[in-house]
């Protein structure tokens, strides 16, 4: 054989195996992606789930609110009074609403990150799979 017949037998042999390897590939992708369709009930509860957790984040706020009205409204009766004996007492209660807050801060800053984060990677996984419907179309031969 010539070596541009050699060439040309290599190159073949290469496409076939490349063919081969796809072919693998391509049924690796196909069960991954039915294990993925098969976990879409388990995201659909762990959805659930959250969104009954933001719920009750968003009632707990609303105590939070209320405290802080009520809280007021000793600081306005602070200012009537004018003792230290009262000055005492709601510098106390005071802190601890301060306190409440501050932790209340921090767990709003937890909970904005993992929504943010859930939110990220459900739109990336979104547009990903409005390209996938082309998928067919990138290797459109003639043979």
């Amino acid at each position: 054989m010539k070596p541009a017949g050699r060439d040309m037998t290599n190159e073949y042999q290469q496409w076939l195996s490349d063919i081969e390897n796809w072919r693998n590939e391509v049924a690796i992708w196909r069960r991954n992606v039915e294990s993925a369709k098969q976990s879409l009930k388990g995201l659909d509860e762990a959805l659930g789930e959250f969104t009954g957790e933001l719920g009750a984040y968003a009632h707990s706020l609303e105590r939070h609110r209320i405290g802080i009205a009520v809280h007021g409204h000793a600081l306005a009766e602070l200012e009537r009074c004018g003792g230290d004996d009262c000055l005492s007492r709601v510098t106390e209660l005071h802190q601890k609403f301060a306190d409440r807050h501050a932790g209340q801060r921090a767990a709003h800053a937890r909970i904005k990150t993992l929504h943010d984060e859930i939110i990220n990677h459900w739109s990336v996984l979104l547009r990903a799979l409005r390209q996938a419907p082309g998928v067919s179309s990138y290797a459109q031969t003639r043979s």
